[in-house]
């Protein structure tokens, strides 16, 4: 068999990228040839790797290359665009992002935690001993969850990178244990004594409603400024969540929900119900009768976060006497008060507006301690059926 022809010279920019052509004489005496890419790794001493075509053979040998923690050879065919520059295509991209808050987020950790670092760098030279410099930076002056954020946003953009072709791996494939790490802080649920005090300090406010119907549905706070007096059934004791409440840029306005597994009817208590009529009559008090929200600000328009914290819930929790707690912590303190009940997970689930019941358990399992009991119990009763018919077969 002769040997593997290598040819004389390199496309231009190739570097160790090179193509061969293999040729043999059959028993028959017809000549017969193949062509195929070979990718060397530098030094005298690299390893070879041969593909059909020479973006396979340069993906083996770059893929290696990553995989051993060494540099990887620079594509001259890649155009030099620093991060900067792809950043604005990135940004500019629509189909990365279905909600304007997620483009919000993206452009904030850009401008602020990752361009002052690297933007000034050509993204196909960009390595993971640059991307790990700028998180050990960021570690010192961020907290864990924003540079857990920080590392989803570059995630996000370099997978895309990637797409286009602008760069051959990833940095991020050799850094997983560097990565920023986040651990969720624990719940700290309100009590049957803090809920009782809390719907009984709610009473006299004008949008006290809002705090029996929180823990009764579990609804988010957003949820809750988009509710409709349309979305309220009170003769059947339902309402019905499908919009919620997004403040982008200072303006609140109207929005769908994330998924269409958010949209949902939930049943609620008599006395959420009561509480909601009670809403109503002070609605018309108000002068706010043709209002379709159930919770608008004072003139009728959307409720914004930190008005509402400060005018209502703040109050509320203080007469209550109840710690310092987000109003967040109302839907933490529905599923796991359902949950400790035994209502069913799923049932949880549907209420809260999951995605899957796996959101739902990883979130609050830990308050459900006798759970591995419980299954535990289940086994031995199965162990023991199984071991009767073992024995029932044998007396036979």
């Amino acid at each position: 068999m002769a040997r593997p022809k290598r040819a004389r010279h390199r496309g231009r920019g190739e570097g160790s990228v090179y193509p061969l052509t293999r040729r043999w004489t059959t028993k028959a005496g017809q000549i017969r040839k193949k062509c195929f890419w070979i990718a060397a790794t530098p030094g005298e001493d690299g390893k070879e790797f041969s593909a059909a075509t020479a973006e396979e053979a340069r993906q083996k040998r770059d893929d290696y290359l990553v995989a051993n923690g060494k540099p990887v050879p620079r594509d001259k065919r890649l155009a030099p665009v620093t991060v900067r520059e792809f950043a604005k295509e990135f940004l500019a991209n629509r189909k990365l992002y279905r909600r304007a808050a997620t483009h919000t987020g993206y452009e904030k950790d850009l401008r602020l935690h990752i361009l002052p670092y690297i933007g000034d760098l050509v993204i196909s030279e960009l390595t993971d001993e640059h991307v790990r410099a700028m998180y050990l930076t960021l570690a010192t002056k961020c907290s864990a969850s924003r540079c857990n954020r920080i590392h989803r946003t570059i995630s996000v953009m370099l997978n895309y990178a990637l797409e286009l072709k602008r760069i051959r791996h990833s940095p991020l494939a050799t850094i997983k244990q560097d990565r920023p790490r986040y651990k969720r802080p624990p719940i700290h649920p309100l009590n049957e004594t803090q809920v009782a005090a809390a719907i009984e300090a709610s009473k006299g406010h004008r949008l006290g409603a809002i705090i029996p119907l929180a823990i009764d549905s579990g609804a988010r706070q957003g949820e809750l400024f988009a509710l409709q007096w349309d979305d309220v059934d009170l003769e059947r004791g339902v309402i019905v969540i499908r919009q919620q409440v997004r403040e982008d840029g200072g303006h609140a306005q109207l929005a769908n929900l994330k998924s269409d597994e958010s949209n949902r009817n939930v049943d609620i208590t008599r006395e959420t119900v009561a509480a909601l009529r009670r809403r109503k009559t002070v609605a018309l008090k108000e002068g706010l009768g043709d209002c379709t929200l159930v919770f608008p600000g004072e003139l009728g328009s959307l409720l914004y976060k930190s008005n509402f914290l400060r005018k209502v819930w703040d109050p509320i929790r203080l007469e209550a006497k109840i710690p310092t707690v987000k109003f967040h912590t109302l839907r933490h303190t529905c599923a796991i008060l359902l949950l400790i009940a035994n209502t069913h997970p799923k049932i949880v689930q549907q209420r809260l507006g999951h995605a899957s019941i796996v959101i739902t358990m990883d979130t609050y399992a830990s308050w459900l301690p006798n759970l591995q009991a419980s299954a535990a119990e289940a086994m031995s009763q199965v162990f023991g059926r199984a071991l009767q018919k073992v024995r029932k077969g044998k007396a036979a």
